[in-house]
């Protein structure tokens, strides 16, 4: 113990650089704390000498040990819950259609009937029959695709009275003898055929023609061929007497 007090002596006087233990006023600070210090340690040890413990003393200084603290999981996030529904309806937009506006119909021509007043056998105008018969059809504006009844069919004229299909590309009417002119067509009991000339406006009407005053007749007293017929009133006629 007294070696370790005589070797701190030594470094002081080495230190200051004289042979005594003498604490310079001018000495640094720093000596000063430090002699300070050296002093307690000193004192400290002679007590320990003192009371006997010849055990060498080691002085620790206690490391403080800087405790980690783990740091915390972070806790695991809620699943959000599946949609128990497979399938989502999808919302559609009813898309408006265009309103299209129909086409205003032509005016077709009312049902057509003959006259009532038919009396077969009184007037037998035999000349005028084929196979029992009186038959003729019309022309009109010399066109081959207006004959007459069949054009008038085609725009929406409905006969009543007979029509006969003349097994080639149309229909003739089928008429008997009457007093005068009566109905859209027929023959009179003194042998004249006659056509409405309404009847022949409203067919072309409706199918969109104009009317050229060109009627012409065919029938077995013609030997099917073609003749004009003339305008007289409402009608368009053909003497055959």
């Amino acid at each position: 113990m007294k070696k370790i007090i005589f070797v701190l002596f030594v470094i002081l006087f080495t230190a200051c650089g004289k042979k005594e233990v003498v604490v310079a006023e001018d000495c640094c600070e720093e000596l000063r704390i430090e002699v300070a210090r050296l002093q307690e340690r000193v004192t400290f040890l002679e007590k320990l000498w003192e009371m006997g413990n010849v055990q060498a003393i080691e002085v620790v200084t206690p490391v403080e040990v800087e405790t980690v603290v783990p740091k915390s999981a972070p806790a695991p996030r809620a699943s959000a819950p599946k949609s128990t529904s497979s399938t989502t309806k999808k919302s559609t937009t009813p898309v408006s259609k265009p309103i299209s506006t129909p086409p205003t119909p032509a005016p077709v021509a009312k049902t057509r009937t003959a006259p009532s007043s038919v009396m077969p056998g009184l007037v037998n105008l035999d000349y005028l029959r084929q196979g029992g018969e009186i038959l003729y059809c019309i022309r009109v504006n010399k066109r081959e695709d207006m004959y007459f009844p069949h054009y008038a069919m085609n725009q929406g004229v409905r006969f009543n009275n007979p029509i006969i299909d003349n097994q080639i590309k149309g229909y003739n009417f089928l008429v008997e003898p009457t007093e005068g002119y009566q109905g859209d067509y027929g023959i009179t009991n003194q042998g004249v055929f006659y056509v409405s000339n309404t009847l022949i406006m409203e067919s072309l009407r409706s199918g969109g023609v104009p009317f050229d005053n060109v009627v012409e007749i065919k029938a077995p007293f013609t030997g099917w061929n073609l003749r004009k017929m003339t305008k007289s009133g409402d009608y368009w006629i053909y003497k055959t007497q």
